[in-house]
């Protein structure tokens, strides 16, 4: 047991304050021999004594004590209670190691250390006390000693039995990390494996579109079980379609450019034969574009030569202008 008061003490509290007030001291009515071989004597207030002192008190205010001595090992264990009649309550423990010592027997032993729980210093006792003290010392060193051997003796067996388990341990660890790297091994060459085979599905898909030449780089996704094939299919499929439309716009603007440019150097031609002087292509840089908005935001001219009024033809028109000012004399 180890509590020491009940949830609520608010009447104990109210009542042990009233009992107090009225409390005398105990009267001191028995001696006791202290020091080496009894040498020192001194007065106290035995239990009955004590007992006599609270007895009249403490039942006129609902309040009432007991001492019980608890079964132990190796000490004098008492717990005091002072309870209340509402159900509250405190308690107090006291735990001293039996004095052993001479030719005490149990009892005796118990009822030493019962005794020196509850001694009160005096000036008086002091040097005895040392004495006793010193006792007490030696005989905690025994005790500690006798317990420090017995440790000793126990864990002998237990150290061996921690070896033992601690090899078991080891094997353990060691034969896991072997099928741990047998485990990693094959799902290596496994994911190595699944890596050919989609590259294989790439190349094929590759093939058959005809776009052999195209760096598809493989998805990660792709190496997981859980995808399936036609996904796989479909994710390639989707990249070649995107390829294939970049090439064609590509091959469009090429087109488109040389188309421009076979289209300036004609009308440069025509219109050198016809004016009887070079239209260098130079001067039609801002025509080779293969947008035709760009060429029909070209600078208008309202009436140009064979009927070109606006756009590609006004732009020749303004050219040979130029061109013709600068051959006059």
């Amino acid at each position: 047991m180890c509590d020491t008061h009940s949830e609520q003490i608010n009447e104990l509290a109210k009542a042990l304050a009233a009992a107090q007030g009225e409390l005398e001291p105990a009267e001191k009515n028995a001696t006791a021999a202290i020091g080496e071989k009894g040498k020192l004597s001194r007065k106290y207030a035995d239990l009955t004594a004590m007992i006599d002192a609270v007895r009249k008190v403490l039942p006129k205010h609902g309040l009432s004590i007991a001492q019980i001595v608890l079964p132990t090992e190796g000490v004098a264990h008492v717990r005091t209670m002072l309870m209340h009649e509402s159900g509250q309550w405190l308690a107090s423990e006291c735990r001293m190691p039996y004095d052993n010592t001479d030719s005490k027997n149990a009892i005796q032993s118990m009822g030493s250390a019962i005794t020196y729980a509850g001694l009160e210093v005096q000036e008086a006792d002091v040097p005895a006390i040392k004495n006793e003290m010193a006792g007490l010392n030696r005989l905690r060193e025994r005790m500690d000693n006798a317990r420090k051997d017995i440790k000793r003796r126990i864990a002998g067996p237990l150290d061996g039995f921690d070896a033992e388990v601690k090899a078991l341990i080891a094997r353990i660890v060691d034969a896991r990390a072997a099928l741990d790297t047998q485990v990693k091994d094959f799902e290596r060459r496994d994911r190595e494996g699944r890596r050919a085979a989609v590259q294989c599905v790439v190349d094929n898909i590759k093939s058959c579109e005809g776009v052999p030449e195209l760096d598809i780089p493989i998805n990660p996704s792709w190496l997981n079980k859980s995808t399936r094939q036609a996904e796989i299919h479909e994710d390639i499929k989707r990249i070649i379609a995107a390829y294939k439309r970049e090439c064609e716009e590509t091959r469009r603007m090429e087109q488109a450019k040389a188309d421009r440019i076979a289209l300036v150097e004609a009308t440069a031609k025509a219109q050198a034969e016809q004016h009887g002087f070079m239209l260098p292509l130079s001067k039609f840089a801002a025509c080779l574009t293969p947008d035709l908005a760009v060429v029909m935001a070209l600078p208008p001219v309202t009436r140009g030569l064979d009927g070109y009024n606006a756009g590609f033809g006004g732009f020749v028109a303004l050219i040979v202008k130029e061109l013709a000012n600068e051959e006059l004399p």
